[in-house]
């Protein structure tokens, strides 16, 4: 059986897992409850799971891999969705904790593993969101507060709109296209930087998701800069240039610094 290559195959690999799961199928928890290389996502508003060494070969079914198990290894499965995905798994402790609490859903302990994970795009809020929404630690009105600003909302959207007036880069002013980005990301932020309009750029769709990957960041006089993996075409199809500037404040300046590191551009 051949390994996945787009996400297109892991998400049908992950919604058969899911399925299986669902019905109560006790070999598709155990499978998933002893992954130590997980794939987050986001079934119709709800975190869920699935472990690599499932998901990593095409159009797997759960007879076919209890079979073939023995004869399976994270070793083929971890590449392969690493390329498919373009990013590299990671330690997550919000998504090590909702993996935990979603196994207690399930009536299943993991073992003591250190597992890592990668986290699908439309779930990547949504793990934070679920994080910040068990942190005891966080007072009610902050935790709506921070809510919002992990949505690009509230006054955090308002703070990067006061700012910038538009698309930082491309100077677009209409407002349902553009997103109010972090900087230093969310996971990496404390509660006072998830708030700071200094860690915020206010961006088109496109040019967001490019700086949300890695794609893209921009250096220390404010000028934009690309990875390898992105052509200078694809750069000006997706942002309508190859060379812009930005202003950044010296507070700004230091969230960039992190942004680079983080996307190895420094």
């Amino acid at each position: 059986m051949g390994l996945v290559t787009t996400i297109q195959d892991i998400e049908k690999n992950f919604h058969v897992l899911q399925s299986a799961i669902s019905e109560g199928d006790d070999r598709a928890i155990e499978l998933l409850r002893n992954g130590k290389s997980i794939v987050v996502g986001n079934m119709g508003g709800r975190l869920a799971f699935a472990p690599s060494r499932f998901l990593g070969y095409r159009d797997n079914d759960i007879d076919q891999h209890v079979e073939e198990r023995s004869n399976r290894d994270g070793k083929e499965t971890n590449p392969a969705i690493k390329k498919a995905l373009g990013v590299e798994k990671s330690l997550n402790a919000p998504a090590e904790s909702e993996f935990l609490r979603y196994c207690r859903g399930l009536g299943v302990a993991p073992p003591a593993n250190q597992r890592q994970y990668w986290v699908l795009p439309d779930a990547s809020a949504l793990v934070d969101l679920e994080a910040l929404k068990h942190d005891a630690s966080v007072g009610d009105t902050e935790k709506v507060q921070l809510q919002k600003a992990r949505l690009g909302q509230g006054n955090f959207r308002a703070k990067l709109e006061a700012k910038w007036g538009g698309c930082c880069v491309t100077g677009c002013k209409v407002r349902e296209v553009l997103r109010a980005s972090h900087i230093k990301p969310w996971k990496d932020c404390n509660n006072g930087e998830r708030l700071d309009g200094d860690n915020g750029l206010l961006l088109i769709a496109n040019i967001d998701a490019l700086f949300d990957r890695g794609l893209i960041s921009f250096d220390a006089d404010g000028s934009i800069i690309r990875t390898k993996a992105l052509s200078v075409d694809d750069l000006e199809m997706l942002t309508g240039c190859t060379m812009a500037r930005i202003e950044l404040s010296p507070q700004q300046a230091d969230y960039m610094r992190f942004h680079r590191e983080l996307h190895g551009f420094d």
